[in-house]
């Protein structure tokens, strides 16, 4: 009878009511999903007690590292960019677009892209995928004099 051992989660352990513990084959299960931008790691903290007169126990605490999922899309700094070009301008940078991800990892890189239904825009514009800048694709042809 002693060496028969039943499994449980500390109570006290704040993260207890996340997980459920099969008491029999000591198996873990969550009750829910996780959002690893409210917390990277979770712990758990396991009691196994066996069925003697006086049952021993063992503990054991382990942390679970929580693998992020593409759950949030970027967000620009600002709902609109505005600038002026002259028309005697050059090619080059224009302006910077910015966005950032909560996600984690490569969840949360960025690729900047110019909209494809804007035909005149992207014949004079382009966009560095990375760093989200805006450039004069070439110098602007110059305005007839009067």
């Amino acid at each position: 009878m002693n060496g028969k051992v039943t499994y449980e989660i500390e109570k006290d352990f704040k993260q207890a009511q996340r997980f459920d513990i099969d008491a029999e084959s000591g198996v873990i299960t969550t009750r829910g999903r996780f959002d690893r931008e409210s917390s990277r790691y979770v712990s758990v903290t396991v009691i196994a007690k066996d069925s003697g007169i006086r049952p021993l126990i063992g503990i054991c605490s382990f942390q679970v590292e929580l693998l992020d999922e593409n759950d949030n899309p970027p967000v620009f700094e600002r709902t609109q960019y505005e600038t002026t070009v002259r028309q005697d301008r050059k090619k080059g940078p224009v302006i910077a677009v910015i966005a950032t991800d909560a996600d984690a990892g490569r969840n949360a890189e960025i690729e900047y892209s110019l909209d494809p239904s804007e035909i005149m825009s992207q014949k004079l514009f382009g966009i560095d995928k990375d760093t989200g800048w805006i450039y004069l694709k070439e110098s602007l042809p110059a305005s007839p004099r009067q």
